[in-house]
């Protein structure tokens, strides 16, 4: 194994435990969130709203790299989810926390989970349509100004 492929194994278990982690916290939100505004006092009814939510978003983000071959609505749809479904546990951690406790619950929580849950699966936070393999949606030197908001440049190192 090549220092380089030790690094990529090492960053992607660096990412899937930090998006579990994410995925988890945001489990504990919706958990006292099903407790407290549903009024779901059944541990099982709880543990199967807060499991269908985790997993809805996992499935989601892992789906939206096959599911984008065209900006039709249909095609886009499990990456539209992700983020429907990111705002709803954002609400959740608001509607349990307030205002400032609430932001920090919604930012180390949800949103960071579907974000790096995107960098594991390798599908960037911003699904791009510029081909259908990584290569091809890295932006070329020339296009680089036409990147998505979020997408970090390309740089080659040269070890």
């Amino acid at each position: 194994m090549t220092p380089r492929q030790h690094r990529h194994t090492t960053t992607s278990l660096a990412l899937t435990i930090a998006a579990v982690l994410c995925t988890a916290y945001t489990a504990d939100t919706n958990w006292r969130f099903a407790e407290h505004h549903l009024g779901m006092s059944s541990a099982v009814e709880r543990a199967l709203f807060v499991v269908a939510g985790a997993l809805a978003l996992v499935a989601n983000v892992a789906m939206a790299p096959h599911a984008c071959p065209s900006r039709q609505l249909h095609s886009r749809l499990p990456q539209v989810l992700v983020w429907l479904i990111t705002g709803l546990h954002v609400i959740a951690a608001y509607a349990e926390s307030g205002l400032v406790a609430g932001t920090v619950r919604a930012v180390i929580g949800p949103i960071l989970a579907a974000l790096l849950w995107h960098f594991v699966f390798d599908n960037g936070p911003c699904h791009c349509v510029l081909g259908t393999d990584r290569q091809s949606r890295l932006p070329q030197r020339r296009d680089r100004t036409r990147m998505c908001p979020l997408q970090l440049p390309h740089r080659r190192t040269s070890r």
